[in-house]
């Protein structure tokens, strides 16, 4: 066994109905919900969250939304195509340079959003949580991801795709494996999809 890491099952009701619980990091919850509302499509505004809040053990999250998150099908049908604009290039080197620096060896999965020239990060045990803190934090900050770069310490699934696209962001950049769909599903909704480590695969980031 090469270590413990600390993980919770977060309990947590949208509305007044039990949500399916996060495995995840401790800490940071407000962000953590936050960005999943938005990337899992709860909401398309963060003004709708009227409340994030712990009462005992259990999350409580009230937004002007329903009670439940749409399933991956159905958000398949709901993200609009974006033309965006390319990322620069030196925003591409600046982040992959920070995503080089997050592979510290604590087995945490990272997340870094550049959203106009501020990077916001998310840390997790969980790839889907480490991008929805990032989101969450981006957006309490009251930043858009509308165009935003989104670089992956972990590979890049459908799920994940369909993540950042819902939030709108633009390019996204995996140093690890990219899914067949996600290529797919990058050129209908005009996510480009960036290597930031061409020909340097490590499973060390």
């Amino acid at each position: 066994m090469k270590g413990v890491m600390d993980e919770q099952l977060l309990i947590w009701r949208l509305n007044g109905r039990p949500q399916r619980p996060l495995d995840c990091s401790p800490g940071g919850e407000e962000n953590l919900l936050t960005g999943l509302l938005l990337t899992g499509m709860a909401v398309s505004d963060p003004a709708k969250i009227r409340g994030v809040v712990r009462k005992g053990d259990v999350w409580e999250v009230r937004t002007d939304g329903g009670d439940r998150l749409p399933d991956l099908a159905a958000r398949l049908g709901m993200i609009p195509f974006r033309a965006v604009r390319p990322p620069a290039r030196e925003e591409a080197a600046y982040l992959a340079g920070l995503l080089r620096k997050s592979g510290d060896g604590d087995g945490l999965h990272a997340a870094l959003l550049l959203c106009g020239g501020t990077v916001f990060s998310g840390r997790d045990i969980a790839r889907h949580s480490a991008l929805d803190r990032a989101v969450g934090e981006a957006a309490l900050a009251g930043a858009s991801a509308e165009g935003a770069v989104l670089a992956l310490s972990g590979r890049l699934s459908l799920e994940m795709l369909a993540k950042a696209a819902a939030v709108g962001v633009g390019a996204v950049l995996t140093g690890k494996q990219t899914g067949s769909l996600a290529v797919e599903y990058a050129a209908k909704w005009g996510v480009l999809l960036w290597d930031p480590f061409p020909g340097k695969r490590s499973d060390a980031i």
